[in-house]
């Protein structure tokens, strides 16, 4: 059984500013989004994968926030084959404190462009994602509380299943791609959390696996996340699969600011 490395991140982790005071809170500390009154805001822009928009509003309100990105590195050798250009390419992960009482909000969405075709290649295949995070720390708060979108410019569009939920582990998903070859990917996924454990900066993970097949590939390639604390597996299994390019985002709120 393989296990994930993360991959750094090249985007900054955001620093948390503003002039918000709430009472119980010292001055200048951030605040959840509820508070600020900008809970219903935060969800909507990054389910618009708005995450500029979004920044300057929780900066602005001096929301409690880590936001990472990532623009995954150009691959020349693997950027010609049917598949989605790494360096056109760009993941974010925000984790935000949405209550006072230790509930948040987790989004892990991006877009995928510039998808590149040989005549050789064989069928499109499916993408794989998940956000997982530590059993000990971080608990699903139910189906309910999951949204999910797949999306493109194209007829025949993108399109995401949820493929496993464990409460304490995190969800994962399949995403279906476009058909045709020109068109870019939205996708975003998004799940409430309760913060239940005891480490204050205790990790959110975000991971994206682009895929890709060759005609008369070998037999089915099993493509999974899977959970950094080992005490599970959330599985996307997909037929004639290989891995172009993944991503591996992680996001540590509750702790110290961060420049």
């Amino acid at each position: 059984m393989r296990r994930r490395n993360v991959i750094t991140s090249a985007g900054a982790l955001f620093a948390l500013g503003g002039i918000s005071t709430v009472s119980g809170r010292p001055d200048n500390q951030p605040v959840p989004a509820e508070d600020a009154g900008v809970e219903k805001a935060v969800k909507k822009l990054l389910r618009k994968g708005q995450h500029k928009q979004v920044k300057e509003l929780l900066d602005r309100h001096n929301v409690n926030y880590v936001m990472e990105s990532q623009s995954v590195a150009s691959d020349d050798e693997a950027s010609t084959e049917g598949r989605y250009s790494e360096s056109s390419s760009e993941l974010y992960l925000t984790v935000v404190e949405m209550s006072g009482d230790d509930r948040w909000l987790a989004t892990g969405a991006g877009t995928l462009s510039n998808r590149r075709t040989r005549v050789r290649d064989a069928a499109i295949i499916e993408d794989a994602c998940g956000i997982t995070v530590d059993t000990n720390e971080w608990t699903l708060l139910g189906s309910d509380h999951i949204w999910y979108n797949a999306d493109s410019d194209g007829y025949n569009g993108a399109d995401m299943e949820i493929t496993d939920v464990d409460p304490n582990a995190g969800v994962s998903a399949e995403v279906t791609l476009p058909q045709l070859l020109d068109d870019k990917t939205t996708v975003n996924l998004q799940v409430e959390l309760e913060k239940t454990g005891s480490v204050d900066e205790a990790p959110i993970f975000f991971d994206y696996e682009h895929t890709w097949a060759y005609l008369d590939v070998a037999p089915s390639i099993q493509t999974y996340i899977e959970t950094e604390s080992d005490n599970g597996i959330l599985m996307v299994l997909l037929d004639y699969a290989s891995t172009a390019w993944d991503v591996n985002l992680d996001a540590a709120p509750g702790g110290s600011d961060t420049s």
